[in-house]
């Protein structure tokens, strides 16, 4: 009955982890821990929960050592899968590949701008990103540039970000489309007028935004 009870008990544990796993990460950054880091826990956390119900699952079988190594194993695979499948590991989500630029336009402002376009879905997937980095480095300016946006475009992501980010249509739409190489959303740092940076969708993970933070 104990066994059983354990199990239940992990197997609660470990959904709750999954269920919250992006509250966790959000906590862990209001903490003060890195992005990539807090990125890391929950995942962390899930692991170490998937062990310990393979590892109690396995005592059912103590009359056998075989059928114990085969319980565990197909347990760390089995809800290891299962959490991973409900929150997957993208391409990028650590990545930091800035490339410096030579030209520029008069749409990157100083500080973090992101360029979107209308209806684009990994666009407006970022704005949480962008109102989370608004809470954290409130001193760093944030603007969206929106190419080709009308105002039914622009009115959605004003009601979505955070106050204080500001946003924008482009200026001259055919310079900035350039410079973001059909990749959306593009971001680009601007650090004073003297040097700007650009990130793809790809290349702007949580090691970008660890970056960020180190940044005057």
């Amino acid at each position: 009955m104990k066994l059983i009870s354990n199990s239940i008990g992990a197997l609660i544990i470990l959904g709750a982890f999954v269920f919250y796993h992006v509250q966790i990460e959000e906590l862990s950054v209001n903490l003060g821990l890195s992005w990539t880091f807090s990125k890391m826990i929950p995942y962390v956390l899930e692991f170490i929960l998937v062990v310990l119900l393979g590892a109690i699952l396995t005592q059912f079988f103590n009359g056998s050592r075989v059928l114990q190594k085969f319980i565990m194993v197909a347990s760390v695979v089995v809800f290891s899968g299962i959490a991973f499948a409900i929150h997957p590991i993208y391409e990028g989500d650590f990545a930091n590949h800035p490339e410096e630029l030579v030209a520029t336009s008069d749409d990157i402002k100083t500080g973090l701008t992101m360029v979107a376009l209308p209806g684009c879905p990994y666009c407006l997937e970022r704005i949480s990103t962008l109102n989370a980095l608004h809470e954290q480095l409130g001193d760093l300016p944030i603007t969206v540039v929106m190419l080709e946006g009308d105002t039914i475009a622009i009115g959605e992501y004003i009601q979505r970000l955070n106050p204080g980010i500001g946003i924008s249509p482009a200026l001259n739409s055919k310079l900035v489309g350039e410079l973001t190489e059909g990749s959306y959303p593009s971001f680009f740092f601007q650090n004073r007028g003297v040097c700007v940076y650009r990130w793809n969708q790809v290349g702007f993970g949580t090691g970008a935004l660890d970056w960020l933070a180190e940044q005057d």
